[in-house]
């Protein structure tokens, strides 16, 4: 008789199985045990245990039923689910003394490899159904969408199902089902992860706050109270992803309140202190600095004035350190720096009216010089070329057939500082210091050195050289007068009937100078006396301009005791820094610019024989025009003027600047011992 021998699939104890028996007991554990053969293989099925296990559920069943019959539907389902994962939990015993029995063989056929892979799979199904069981229990107790153990302990389950595929991976079926429950895996990370940052920013206090821009000196004091609360619940254990994330955030937070709070303590005392916004990079032009640096002075004495805390500590550090920055940055732009600027400020502003006309007879002499080195030169300059191919109508060919041409041709310095030198090469010596805004002559390029220019600055009438990347052409020619462009959408209108929107009034006398402006029967009136040249300013800062607009103003002289003028103000920047339009008591235009306190004329009627302006009215009101237009493809600015709705010049930047918003009107006494009186009415901005 043949006799296999196999093990119990319930105790694992060993059993003699002859041919002719289909079921026995085990004599180790008594279990019931069904022999299953088939082609080329012999099994032991668990038969009795099972079915007791079943019975014995449902009778335990039936008893609780029985013994309580306010039993509840919630508890008939506990009790239903209890019994659903018994007998799958008998099943997966079955199934993996099967799976055991298989594996133990030295050696499988392809047909019991097929078996256990099929095995691996059902063992998979029976856990994936006990872990929805489980999660159906779960769902029958209070708030169980809330809790973080009943999802992290699902998400266990799942990672041991899992990982019981990993050996077996290399089966096509078995990599495939693990797959789908890894995308499973990570749909679960992602709810645990929402559902615990749900749970945690109930708790976290500061998540509750508005923006800390908004809160008050109180509000942000209990803000910092706290976080200080928040953190201790996010640095405690268990540690998390989402915790860290938020702890993140937190010190972000943290890091805002202590850059924003000690301010605000001590501007509640102080008040504000505006020299802490102040960011670099800082102005690079000096004079742009005094201001900076007088504000942060200011405030530095505001801070010491307040009560001691560790707030005022700091605040006074960033201050001071602002300050410091402020005068360090002045010191390094300037060999002079601020003392011997302003000494040349307050020598421009006694310089008479003499030197004011010796200056407009040097025009038109370094005109002249210019004029015949560029008949001399081979090489013509990249301003005149540029000016030839300008596609400007208000151009060259307009100039011919009404008035005398008058070119001028003039550099600005755009280089923090710069020198003369006497050879165009890098290399040469220098000579006079020029900083950005002086204004030179430019009398052409330096023979075959295109790329330097050889100039006469205007202050000293100094030669020299200056390389091209320090400077930006500008010329300027008249024009026919054709008629003047008309203005489109209306940005600014100001009539004077009243002063709503705050033009400048007041009545000054110091010495030889005195003046009084004032809105005075619909007119803004400006009356001025001075021993010496002189002028009286108003400006109005308007919204940010367009690239292309037109400002008009009418002026008429009410009287004038020696040559005065009066016009429009334009790109003002401070006293030192803005351009002008004017016109004088005598008839004449005058177009120029003031640069670092130097007054530069750029153009002047007069100065032109037959060059006369037909259209303006000595003894009445004029309408002065100005169009600036920006050129976006070859980043130039272009200029024109207008007299009585007629051009009558074109100044051209070839180097793109941006004019600022602020606009107005001027009065300059030109004359020793001069009074002048002047209306202004009509100040109109429109859109080109």
């Amino acid at each position: 008789m043949k006799i296999v021998k196999l093990n119990c699939t319930s105790c694992g104890a060993p059993i003699s199985i002859p041919e002719n028996i289909d079921t026995l007991f085990c004599s180790s554990c008594g279990s019931k045990l069904a022999v299953d053969r088939g082609d080329g293989y012999v099994t032991l099925q668990l038969v009795e245990k099972l079915t007791q296990a079943v019975q014995e559920s449902g009778e335990k069943a039936h008893s609780a039923i029985r013994e309580n019959t306010f039993v509840t539907k919630t508890e008939m389902q506990r009790v239903q689910i209890n019994q659903s994962i018994n007998t799958e939990e008998m099943k997966l015993n079955t199934l993996r003394q099967e799976i055991r029995s298989l594996t133990r063989k030295p050696q499988l056929l392809p047909v019991e490899l097929q078996q256990l892979v099929a095995l691996w799979l059902d063992e998979c199904n029976i856990l994936l159904k006990i872990r929805k069981f489980n999660m159906d229990f779960a769902k029958l107790e209070e708030g169980w969408e809330e809790s973080m153990e009943v999802f992290q302990s699902d998400l266990a389950t799942l990672n041991e199902i899992i990982q019981s595929l990993v050996p077996n991976s290399n089966q096509p079926m078995i990599y495939q089902r693990m797959q789908e429950l890894l995308v499973e895996y990570a749909r679960c990370e992602q709810h645990i992860e929402k559902l615990e940052t749900k749970l945690l920013s109930r708790q976290l206090k500061w998540l509750n706050y508005k923006s800390l821009a908004e809160l008050s000196l109180e509000e942000m004091e209990n803000l910092r109270g706290d976080v200080l609360v928040d953190m201790k619940l996010l640095t405690g254990n268990p540690q998390s992803a989402v915790k860290n994330r938020l702890l993140t955030e937190l010190n972000a937070v943290i890091a805002r309140i202590n850059a924003i709070y000690p301010r605000m303590k001590v501007e509640s005392v102080t008040g504000s202190l505006k020299s802490l916004d102040l960011q670099p990079p800082y102005p690079e032009i000096p004079w742009e600095l005094i201001p900076l640096i007088e504000l942060a002075d200011g405030d530095l004495a505001k801070v010491n004035q307040s009560p001691e805390n560790p707030c005022k500590v700091l605040i006074k550090q960033q201050v001071e350190r602002i300050s410091q920055e402020l005068k360090t940055r002045q010191a390094m732009d300037l060999p002079g720096q601020r003392v011997l600027a302003e000494k040349r400020r307050k020598k421009r502003q006694k310089t008479t009216w003499i030197v004011i006309l010796s200056v407009i007879g040097a025009i038109i002499l370094f005109i002249f010089i210019a004029a015949l080195i560029n008949n001399s030169t081979k090489h013509d300059s990249p301003v005149s070329e540029t000016r030839n191919n300008n596609p400007n109508p208000t151009s060259t060919s307009k100039t011919a057939s009404q008035y005398q041409k008058l070119d001028i041709k003039m550099l600005e310095i755009i280089s923090q500082k710069t020198y003369l030198r006497a050879e165009a090469s890098p290399t040469s010596q220098e000579s006079s210091q020029l900083v950005y805004g002086d204004l030179v002559f430019n009398l052409g390029q330096a023979g075959s050195a295109l790329d330097w220019y050889n100039v006469l600055t205007t202050k000293d009438a100094i030669n020299g050289y200056l390389y091209q990347q320090w400077v930006s052409p500008i010329y300027g020619t008249t024009i026919k007068a054709s008629s003047f462009p008309q203005g489109g959408n209306l940005l600014f209108s100001e009539d004077f009937s009243n002063n709503n929107k705050g033009w400048y009034e007041d009545t000054f006398s110091e010495g030889s100078k005195s003046y009084t402006v004032q809105v005075r029967n619909g007119h803004y009136q400006i009356d001025t006396s001075a021993t010496s040249s002189y002028f009286v300013n108003s400006f109005i800062t308007l919204d940010e301009l367009p690239s292309s607009y037109i400002v008009t103003a009418t002026t008429e002289k009410i009287s004038s005791e020696g040559i005065s003028s009066s016009g429009l103000l334009f790109d003002y920047i401070d006293q030192d820094n803005f351009d002008y339009f004017l016109l004088t008591s005598e008839g004449e235009v005058l177009i120029g610019m003031r640069r670092n306190g130097l007054l530069v004329p750029v153009y002047y009627s007069s100065e032109s024989k037959g060059n006369q302006i037909p259209s303006i009215v000595v003894d009445g009101a004029n309408e002065l025009s100005l169009l600036v237009e920006e050129d976006k493809q070859d980043g130039s600015t272009s200029l024109t003027f207008g007299l009585n709705g007629f051009e009558i010049y074109n100044l051209v930047l070839e180097k793109s600047k941006t004019y600022t918003s602020n606009l107005g009107v001027m009065v300059y006494t030109l004359d020793q011992r001069c009074t002048a009186e002047f209306t202004f009415d009509n100040f109109m901005v429109y859109e080109n």
